[in-house]
């Protein structure tokens, strides 16, 4: 099963750097927006981002890699162990992704626990290559630990890859594609060989607390968008994240889960493209 993807035609390149290859899709025009997906089981960056990228596409170069130990990728070295090392060699990939693809500034738009993590490392890490970000669902960071979100690897079947899919939307109805279909791609993902080790080492230790400190001297404008029904983080979360980031805004969406981009798709590219152009003459 493929998802449609309207008229728009996806380019993947194959980027091999950072001590990770992985496929990178590159589709769009307009300053570049590199998109960092979730880290739930059987993820990728096409099935995370599919249904957005043609709402966005005339407005954006959509990059969208693969992060280290989802989807395509394959690691060079022994998988890192513990939540640090994934953010340290994800955050190496995606340098590696900006230089391959000669972009020396992006805006970030990074999901949930995986790619928001990533975005806020680079935020504090790597400003220069920033122009500003949009941090959603708590953005790897819990002022308030996660909810109790996927335990699909406790027990992996269908299942409960449908039941991890189910507790993401506000909606079903708003999914992307069938359900059932869904979950077919994901579970797939999920149990390819290989990936329940990596999705175990990924969660080993506790989650990767960014220090304050380091998150008030971020001096980027970020754009913090939350679901009103988020059943996996807390939006104590983003609250605390646009408290400490010196130039964020918050945006709580209703009638969205923590996929807020699949439950109020059209209405979550409106906001993102509107902040990003808000100071255009």
């Amino acid at each position: 099963m493929t998802f449609a993807i309207e008229d728009h035609a996806l380019q993947v390149h194959r980027i091999d750097g950072g001590g990770v290859e992985a496929d990178v899709i590159d589709t769009g025009g307009g300053p570049p927006l590199l998109m960092l997906h979730g880290a739930g089981p059987g993820v990728d960056a096409r099935f995370n981002w599919c249904h957005l990228f043609p709402h966005l596409n005339d407005h954006f170069r959509c990059i969208a890699p693969d992060l280290a130990g989802f989807g395509s990728s394959v690691l060079h070295d022994e998988p890192p162990y513990g939540e640090a090392g994934w953010l340290d060699i994800r955050v190496q990939q995606v340098i590696a992704v900006l230089d391959h693809l000669d972009i020396d500034e992006t805006i970030l738009l990074g999901n949930s626990r995986g790619g928001g993590a990533v975005a806020l490392s680079l935020l504090i890490h790597h400003p220069s290559r920033i122009r500003e970000a949009i941090l959603m669902g708590g953005a790897g960071h819990f002022a308030e630990g996660p909810r109790a979100g996927s335990r699909f690897y406790d027990e992996p079947t269908r299942e409960a890859m449908r039941a991890t899919i189910l507790n993401f939307v506000h909606n079903p109805r708003n999914l992307p594609a069938p359900l059932e279909d869904l979950v077919d791609i994901r579970f797939e993902q999920a149990m390819r060989s290989g990936a329940p080790e990596m999705f175990g080492g990924m969660f080993a230790n506790p989650f990767v607390v960014f220090n304050k400190g380091e998150l008030t001297k971020i001096g980027l404008p970020a754009l913090l968008i939350h679901g009103g029904d988020d059943q996996i983080s807390s939006i104590d979360n983003s609250i605390e994240l646009a408290n400490l980031i010196p130039r964020a805004d918050l945006h709580v969406m209703a009638r969205a889960g923590h996929w807020i981009h699949v439950d109020r798709c059209r209405d979550f590219a409106r906001l993102v493209t509107g902040w990003c152009n808000r100071n255009a003459d």
